[in-house]
């Protein structure tokens, strides 16, 4: 029996299953995954990761499934197609085969990176569409070779876009920018701010002189007479048929006195020839006189208004000094009204778009139009018929500031055009014989 027994056990211990057996590996992956307002995806197998870019548009943390797959053999019990998804933080499933493997799905906001950049000298103004978006962003900007940058508070799209004017930048200097949502930022876009330009010569220092005419001097606010029109006048008008010069240089009364400053005279005449002549105004601007045109009652003459100039100031300022007279010419019958009024000084910037500089042709009456002309970008102008005199009586310099108005802030000029003259209307040959203005110390406020 004992033996017996000792058989039986034996037998049972050989039918007992030890289970230990291995299951085989078999992999579990994401094979598919698209959200709502999904732009891009990109699943790892590596690190098992699925990295989803949607459109600014998209709320993070409402999301829907819209299609997920996994591999054969595999299932996933956290993800439902149709379901919403919190995707403002990463976010853990799991992938079941005879193996539990974990995966991180993580969304990020593909942010434009059409940085549209107004840089004026000081400042510029960042502008970025919203695509829908309801998502706050910011912008953050840096110079070249900083690694600092500066960061605007939170933005709330407005009529489709982000916009926002960053202050406190430097002239003439090369930037950086770029726009996040939701930690999420755009590539860089480089922009360069206006220099503070000034026009040549506006303290109205150089000056020189050369023969027209025969024997005839005439005067040009420039170093070199062969160094190109920056400024000029109607000088060679007038000594067309007269003997002296209506704009000239001033050594003795000037605003700022010092070794080797001047100021510019301009003084109204009217220059004529055996009885002949024309009113002509005493002035000074940025272009050329091109020569005169027409004849007898008609004589006139053709000036480029103009010279190249990008930058956007927000003023003009200087000194002048003016002592009018009473008006007694008006040439062409067209301010009959005037004749026998003070007579009335003006300073006038534009700043404009134009292709090239703007002729004007005073025999045929092509005249820039002020108040509509669509490529004036910005526009000012100082203008009075009071004498600048002192408690003594004696003429003084006056000094003033000419703000600027922009009627576009978001295109640049390509020339600006700065006339000064003794009498206002003396492109239409009205104005007083005698009435004068000086001006000295022009500069452009940024």
């Amino acid at each position: 029996m004992k033996k017996i027994a000792l058989f039986m056990l034996a037998a049972a211990a050989s039918c007992t299953i030890k289970n230990d057996i291995d299951f085989p590996l078999v992999p579990g992956d994401i094979t598919d995954f698209v959200v709502e307002h999904q732009m891009n995806a990109d699943i790892s197998k590596e690190s098992r990761t699925v990295h989803v870019e949607v459109a600014e548009s998209a709320d993070l943390s409402r999301l829907e499934l819209l299609r997920f797959s996994v591999s054969e053999d595999a299932r996933c019990d956290d993800l439902t197609v149709g379901e919403t998804l919190d995707l403002s933080k990463p976010l853990t499933v799991h992938v079941k085969t005879y193996q539990d493997y974990v995966w991180t799905i993580y969304a990020t906001v593909r942010v434009s990176t059409a940085i549209d950049v107004n840089a004026w000298a000081d400042h510029a103004v960042f502008t970025v569409p919203s695509e829908g978006s309801a998502n706050p962003g910011i912008f953050e900007w840096r110079r070249e070779g900083e690694s600092d940058w500066a960061t605007s508070p939170e933005i709330t799209p407005k009529a489709g876009q982000y916009v926002y004017e960053a202050d406190g930048l430097r002239p003439g200097t090369n930037y950086y920018v770029r726009f996040s949502v939701l930690g999420t930022s755009s590539g860089e876009v480089a922009f360069s701010t206006e220099a503070e330009a000034q026009v040549a010569n506006m303290n109205f220092d150089q000056w020189c002189s050369e023969t027209v005419y025969g024997s005839k001097t005439s005067w040009y606010p420039a170093p070199d007479a062969s160094s190109g029109r920056i400024w000029d006048s109607a000088n060679k008008g007038v000594l067309f048929i007269g003997r002296e010069c209506a704009t000239t240089p001033e050594a003795e009364f000037v605003a700022v006195s010092g070794d080797g400053k001047q100021a510019a005279r301009m003084q109204s005449m009217f220059p004529s020839f055996l009885g002949i002549g024309r009113f002509a105004a005493g002035n000074l601007l940025t272009g050329e006189f091109l020569g005169t045109v027409g004849s007898g009652s008609n004589l006139g003459a053709r000036m480029s208004w103009g010279t190249p100039f990008t930058s956007r100031p927000s003023a003009l300022k200087g000194w002048y000094a003016y002592s009018p007279e009473a008006i007694d010419h008006d040439d062409m019958g067209k301010h009959p009204e005037l004749v026998g009024a003070g007579d009335t000084m003006q300073i006038l910037v534009m700043l404009g778009d134009w292709d090239e500089p703007f002729e004007v042709n005073t025999a045929e009456g092509v005249f820039i139009d002020q108040e509509n002309d669509p490529h004036i970008i910005a526009y000012g102008k100082i203008e009075s018929s009071e004498a600048t005199v002192g408690s003594d009586g004696a003429l003084k310099y006056v000094e003033f500031n000419c703000p600027l108005e922009y009627r576009a802030l978001d295109r640049k000029p390509k020339y600006v055009i700065i006339n000064a003259c003794a009498s206002k209307y003396g492109d239409d040959f009205t104005g007083a014989v005698g009435s004068l203005l000086y001006v000295d110390e022009f500069e452009f406020v940024y």
